[in-house]
């Protein structure tokens, strides 16, 4: 799997509301944050936990934090981050992928 399906396919995962949770793990297994959405991709694409694939994604997604944010936790549980705001986030990873 390369940067790129991974990043879509863990967007893929959070697509809707529904999906996306911030804050404490709900125990749920059909609700993933953005950094869990990303755990989930990789390890289901035989990657380990903090392996090359997870550290490109991770990666291509903190270049595109707004500059206010040190790290995708952060973001994804800030009091003002929305669902859109994290899809944004992963469309700008995608294209920045994409340009390559």
């Amino acid at each position: 799997m390369t940067t790129l399906e991974a990043l879509r396919a863990a967007r893929a995962r959070i697509d809707t509301p529904e999906k996306w949770w911030k804050f404490e793990w709900p125990f749920n297994p059909g609700l993933a944050s953005l950094d869990m959405a990303i755990e989930q991709v990789c390890n289901d694409s035989g990657q380990f936990l903090f392996g090359p694939l997870t550290k490109k994604v991770r990666t291509s997604l903190i270049a595109q934090l707004p500059d206010r944010f040190s790290s995708l936790i952060l973001f994804n549980d800030h009091p003002s981050t929305t669902h859109a705001d994290v899809m944004a986030l992963f469309d700008r990873a995608i294209a920045g992928e994409e340009g390559k």
